[in-house]
């Protein structure tokens, strides 16, 4: 395992958000152990590609019905100031260490030269990482709706379909109390 200029160990705190509007929506991972917290910026199809591979490593555990994980750190000794690193991602990596129960995050910046080192990484217990699965399905699923056609977000004013020779396919807009009934 490569050393990390910026390893945070156990974290306390590991979370997805967005903000904004959808459509202009900015997505983050923000650590946080005891003494310093990291918000790690990314594209949303990066946050839902963690997500898949959180679930993935996740499956993988259950099958192997891996010794007792490590105890959840309590997130109220989590470090509740403003992030001391914050950085565009690039690239990450997910493993399991199973002498620790831990899973390892390993994130690399865009703009990181060094291929060797991650920019940061950081330890979570599977019961976080499931947490943040949820936390990150919830996220990618607040956004736009996609277009069943061609797999691509529907603007509210909808937007001109490939697949269906450019005419604009709206939103559906949802039933109404009477439609319902």
């Amino acid at each position: 395992m490569p050393d990390s200029r910026n390893d945070y160990g156990p974290v306390h705190r590991i979370e997805a958000e967005a903000f904004g509007e959808p459509g202009q929506r900015t997505f983050r991972v923000f650590t946080a152990n005891e003494i310093e917290a990291a918000s790690l910026w990314m594209e949303k199809q990066q946050l839902a590609a963690l997500g898949r591979a959180i679930e993935e490593q996740l499956g993988r555990l259950r099958a192997l019905r891996a010794a007792q994980p490590a105890p959840t750190p309590d997130p109220a000794l989590a470090y509740q100031g403003a992030p001391t690193l914050e950085f565009r991602v690039g690239q990450m990596a997910l493993g399991f260490d199973e002498r620790q129960g831990m899973f390892l995050l390993l994130v690399y910046a865009i703009e990181d030269e060094d291929e060797n080192r991650p920019t940061f990484s950081c330890q979570a217990t599977p019961d976080q990482l499931r947490a943040l699965a949820e936390q990150i399905e919830a996220v990618v699923a607040a956004g736009r709706p996609i277009c069943p056609l061609c797999g691509l977000p529907i603007d509210p004013g909808g937007h001109a379909c490939v697949r269906s020779n450019g005419h604009l396919n709206q939103p559906v807009p949802p039933l109404t109390d009477e439609e319902r009934q």
